[in-house]
């Protein structure tokens, strides 16, 4: 799958919020890219773990999405297999998804277990896959077909999580 990509900013000068979707190119160096930024303004924002589950019920609750794959910012296999158990569940019984999300809470607030990336996707009736992730470091990478609509949701809730709402 070829992912459009983008890095959400904080931008207090946008007539949109504060929050800002700037295409990525993997083609720029992403330092490059981050200082480029910068100097119009943008200050990049990071997904903390309780963003990303703000993010990962608004996109899977509501739009009926489903995680299929979780990257830990550090590599522990006992806790990626538990955490690629959950997945599977909650694919095959959405009360599962809960659990799922009482995982990801304890390990970010107990373990110190940070998100690297969430993969998610849906499925439609009229066969169209959206599939997109979400980086901590606040990079998305959506589907061309899906990138503007799904950008602009999430930056919605990444904005309502970066004022307390």
């Amino acid at each position: 799958m070829v992912f459009s990509k983008a890095k959400l900013f904080k931008n207090n000068q946008s007539s949109h919020g504060t929050v800002c979707v700037v295409p990525y190119n993997d083609n720029i160096e992403y330092y490059t890219f981050l200082k480029q930024q910068r100097e119009v303004g943008n200050k990049q924002i990071i997904i903390t773990s309780d963003i990303m589950i703000n993010i990962i019920r608004k996109v899977c609750l509501e739009r009926k999405f489903h995680i299929y794959k979780i990257v830990l910012a550090e590599e522990d296999s006992e806790i990626e297999y538990e955490l690629d158990k959950l997945i599977m569940q909650v694919q095959n019984n959405a009360a599962y998804f809960g659990d799922l999300i009482e995982k990801i809470q304890f390990l970010s607030e107990q373990s110190s277990i940070d998100l690297a990336r969430v993969y998610m996707k849906g499925h439609f009736s009229n066969g169209f896959t959206p599939n997109l992730y979400v980086q901590a470091n606040g990079i998305l990478g959506v589907n061309s077909e899906s990138f503007d609509e799904l950008t602009q949701e999430i930056s919605t809730v990444v904005e309502r999580c970066l004022a307390g709402w």
